[in-house]
This record gives C-alpha cells, structure tokens and sequence, in this order.
C-alpha cells in the first residue's frame, strides 16, 4: 500500500479541522442553546480515538469556549487535577496502570499528577476526556462552591429533566431509606457505565416507593417521586459526563444515611 505524503497528511489534517469550524464556528457561545450545541460537539469528538492534531485543537479552543461560559453562567466547585483523576478513576474502578494503557499517558506522569507535583497539560486533558468520557470543561477549575442549587441547574440541562434543590435532597433520600442499599449500588455501576444489577425500571420503582411522604420527620425526608426508568437513565447519563455534580451527590447520599436510618427508627418505635 502507497504512503501517504507528510504533505498531503496535513491537507487532510486542515480538511477535518474546517469541516469542524464549518460545522460549529469557534466564536464566544453566548446562550443555553450555543452551549448545548457545543457540549454536543465535544460529547462527540470525545467518543472518538481517532482524532488527528488539529481535530485535537479543535477541541481544546472549544473545551475553552465552553469553559468560559460556565465560568460565567454556571461556575462550579474548584477541584484539584489531582483530585478530579482520582475521583474519576475510583468512580471507573480503573487502576494508574491501566489509565496509563488506555490514556496513553506514561504511568509516571499520572503518577506525579495524582502526587499534585504535575498539572494537567491540554493533551493530558483531551486523552483524559476521552478515556473518562466526559467534557474537557471538568477539568479546570472554578472560583465558586458547587451549591446544591447549582448541581440542580447543571444536571437538568444535561438531562432534560426538571429538577430542583429539593427534588435532588429527596433523590438522594430515596437512596438512603433502600434498605439494602442494592438500587444505591446499581444507580453507582449506571453512572459508571457499567452493567448495573438491577433494570432501571425496578430502581424508578423502588425509589418511588422509598418516597412517601411522612409528617414530623425532618427534611430530609424524601418527598414523592414519580420518576421513571428514562429518567433514571437521563440522571445516570448527566451525572457520568457531569463528575463534580456526581461528587456533591454522592456526598448528599452518604449524608443523608444515618439521618434516613434514624428517622426509620423513630417510625419503629411510634408503630
């Protein structure tokens, strides 16, 4: 089979790159819609490991435009490099080794990063995207805390779900009063893009069931939930591409146990 020249190499680097400009023009986003459209765009190239050097570019200066605008609009909690590649790594059960194999990274460079003596460089970031699946804009940092508010507004944008500070406390309530913590566990193995043990289906049910309102008790108790096994999927799929919001939920659950399990108690001992 003929080579193909270093010239004509760069030709076909610079087609793919315009096709990409032509298809979605780098310029500042300035609306919901944009964003949308430009999280579309690097979802997609994300799920590729074919890019060349330039589609590689292409992405970075559109992981920045979109940075810049939830900098603005939506800013999230700041994480460390380190602690963002462990979280995502823990959350995939992936070892350094095998991140390096499937990053491409030298197993001591990521060694150092999760040390904190080595900051993520772009190329880092994009092979760490695609590996992990999730928007490169996770892994710059952000001034303002991740509120409860604000993991609500992200993750309804990315799941096209209505969902509110309250909704989520209830969610993560629901979780909490399983009482063998099995659809908490499959929810995890979901978001992790991995085969959970139970249907969607059976996890909407039982979290629909855990939510029943009860008078007295404090707030966080679970208020009724409605949810269906599209949404529970639509949550899964927000929160795999969505860590930092992943992260304050899971806290959210953890928190929320010993109070489900207390409040359980006192229902006992009323009956």
């Amino acid at each position: 089979m003929a080579k193909r020249s270093p010239r004509a190499l760069r030709q076909s680097g610079d087609d793919n790159y315009l096709a990409l400009v032509r298809a979605f023009p780098l310029r500042p986003i300035r609306s919901e819609a944009e964003l949308d459209r430009a999280i579309a765009v690097i979802d997609s190239l994300i799920a590729r490991e074919d890019l060349d050097l330039e589609q590689e570019d292409y992405l970075d200066v559109l992981g920045d435009l979109v940075h810049k605008y939830e900098a603005e609009h939506n800013p999230l909690v700041a994480v460390s490099d380190s602690d963002m590649v462990r979280f995502l790594a823990d959350s995939n059960e992936m070892t350094q080794t095998e991140l390096a194999q499937r990053s491409g990274i030298a197993e001591s460079t990521i060694s150092a990063i999760l040390a904190g003596k080595r900051k993520l460089s772009r190329r880092h970031i994009a092979a760490l995207s695609r590996v992990f699946r999730v928007s490169p804009a996770v892994f710059f940092p952000e001034a303002e805390e991740m509120t409860h508010e604000r993991v609500a507004t992200v993750l309804s944008r990315r799941s096209g779900l209505d969902l509110s500070r309250d909704l989520l406390v209830s969610l993560a309530s629901a979780f909490a009063c399983d009482p063998d913590r099995a659809c908490w566990r499959a929810f995890q193995e979901l978001v992790a893009a991995n085969r959970p043990g139970m249907p969607t289906d059976l996890m909407a049910s039982r979290m629909n069931s855990c939510a029943q309102p009860h008078a007295g008790v404090s707030c966080w108790w679970p208020a009724s939930l409605s949810l269906t096994a599209p949404d529970v999927q639509a949550l899964a799929d927000a929160f795999s591409v969505e860590p930092q919001c992943w992260k304050v939920f899971r806290e959210m659950v953890e928190e929320a146990i010993p109070e489900m399990r207390a409040i359980q108690r006192e229902i006992a001992e009323e009956n």
